[in-house]
């Protein structure tokens, strides 16, 4: 994926849209590892307990 960053100021709704972005991003990052390592939901929860 190729993310370009443009140079100026961003409106707060641009803002929350990035952020929103990233979490959910983020999130799907997380199952694909898990799912990857072959996770139970045991197990993920005993990982997000200890990270987050």
């Amino acid at each position: 994926m190729k993310v370009e960053v443009e140079t100026g100021t961003r409106t707060g709704q641009d803002k929350i849209f990035i952020s929103c972005e990233i979490e959910a991003l983020d999130a799907r990052i997380e199952a694909l590892v898990y799912e990857l390592y072959g996770l139970i939901e045991e197990e993920i929860a005993l990982v997000e307990r200890a990270v987050r």
